[in-house]
């Protein structure tokens, strides 16, 4: 099922125009993320084995992945918001619903105090 989720994705983030995309739970092959090879977008994750997220982001998005907060539960970009010169940060997170101790995660909870001294802006999904 996972290799037909990961076509349909594909499929319409081409086919409807999207810009960006949280994934949480991408299907992973042999330890890294697959099913996502599509011209003109980059995959922001982790470089670790069995990432939980990733975001998918099209080229047409001036876009820089940030790597102080990414981890195998946390993927980070900053965006340009075109025509304004600001940033808007966007995280994917893995919340595990049934682990109610480990949520929110050190890391989310580090980009949201980030967050909090710099000014900038976050969207969480």
């Amino acid at each position: 099922h996972n290799k037909a989720a990961s076509a349909v994705f594909c499929r319409r983030f081409l086919s409807e125009d999207f810009h960006v995309a949280l994934i949480q739970e991408p299907w992973i092959s042999k330890g890294k993320i697959s099913g996502l090879s599509m011209t003109g977008v980059k995959i922001v994750s982790a470089q670790v084995e069995n990432a939980r997220t990733c975001i998918v982001v099209s080229n047409k998005v001036d876009s820089i992945p940030v790597l102080e907060f990414c981890c195998r539960d946390l993927a980070t970009v900053r965006l340009m918001v075109a025509g304004t010169g600001r940033a808007l940060l966007v995280a994917s997170s893995y919340l595990p619903y049934d682990d109610v101790e480990s949520t929110p995660s050190r890391e989310l909870a580090a980009l949201v105090d980030h967050v909090g001294r710099s000014g900038s802006e976050l969207v969480v999904g």
